[in-house]
């Protein structure tokens, strides 16, 4: 709430501003200080709707409203920060947003409008305040290279979500932070996931249906902090490795199900585990829950938990 807070603050003090020309420096002067949100504003200068964005005079770097991104033409070169939603219903190549940077609000399909995205590259976007859901279209390019964080994690809003898409591989290397969940589901095709920097998810880690057979995210520390959330979990996939060295504090455990007779079942012979760092659940001791549950897993030939990390807490595993 804190972050729509300051979003709303910000809308109320900009109420006056005029297009084309006018920066904000005095106001992040007076209010950066108390309102860190508004510390990456910087030196914008500010259209109220993106019909201004062609006759702003210098080029307009921030725009107050949202974008309705409908003809796969359109070009924003000068655009740093949107503070509104991306609402999209067409294709977005990396020569739409070159300098975009922060979007407030998220990124999400124009619903109203019949959508068919294959490609959507925003390079150099660093931070999403919302939400970034993109479901039920043949998705199969995507760059979000330089994206650091979703949402507030303190806060534990923001979302990060693709579904029904045809991706082969997603990279978010640069990802660190998720507000509440983060989840990837429905893609047969789906065989890479880059996650080398994500640090902590707020709320819960979802993987379904999906061939994928390899998690790793070296520097997960923190998942789900509250122990009546599933932290993460694993369904209908073809993973056989979960590792997760850093992984000290998660809340609501592990859940690995794999149905009798799903696709992938034959590519899970045995399963590796490694929470050598792992200490915590939520904010309690992990005596008595369930860390990792394995549902339909019986055929598998050989459990490792060579890494579980014992030594560092009681807890228990178990198969059904």
């Amino acid at each position: 709430m804190k972050y729509y807070k300051n979003i709303a603050l910000f809308c109320a003090l900009f109420a006056d501003v005029q297009a084309g020309g006018v920066t904000n420096e005095e106001l992040r002067r007076t209010v950066g200080d108390k309102y860190p949100i508004l510390a990456d504003a910087g030196d914008y200068v500010w259209c109220r709707s993106k019909d201004e964005i062609a006759t702003s005079d210098p080029p307009c770097t921030a725009l107050q409203g949202p974008i309705e991104y409908i003809e796969s033409d359109e070009q924003y070169p000068s655009l740093e920060w949107l503070q509104g939603e991306l609402r999209i219903a067409a294709n977005i190549d990396g020569s739409a947003f070159p300098n975009l940077k922060l979007i407030g609000h998220g990124v999400f399909l124009l619903r109203d409008e019949i959508t068919d995205i294959a490609v959507l590259e925003l390079p150099n976007v660093e931070k999403i305040g919302g939400k970034f859901e993109i479901t039920n279209n043949p998705l199969c390019r995507l760059d979000l290279g330089n994206l650091k964080s979703v949402g507030d994690y303190e806060n534990k809003i923001g979302e990060f979500i693709i579904s029904n898409a045809k991706l082969e591989n997603i990279d978010l290397n640069n990802l660190e932070s998720v507000g509440r969940t983060l989840e990837f589901s429905s893609m047969p095709m789906l065989q890479e996931l880059g996650l080398g920097n994500l640090e902590q998810v707020g709320g819960r880690v979802a993987l379904e249906d999906i061939p994928l057979q390899k998690i790793v995210a070296p520097n997960l520390k923190r998942v789900a902090m509250a122990p009546d959330v599933n932290g993460i979990r694993i369904w209908n996939t073809g993973i056989n490795e979960l590792n997760l060295p850093r992984l000290r504090h998660l809340g609501g455990g592990i859940t690995m199900h794999l149905d009798m007779g799903s696709p992938y079942e034959a590519m899970v012979r045995s399963i590796k585990l490694n929470l050598a760092k792992f200490r915590k659940f939520g904010s309690y001791d992990v005596a008595g829950f369930y860390v990792v549950t394995f549902d339909g897993y019986n055929a598998c030939a050989s459990l490792d938990l060579s890494e579980f990390g014992w030594r560092n807490l009681k807890s228990k595993s178990k198969f059904r």
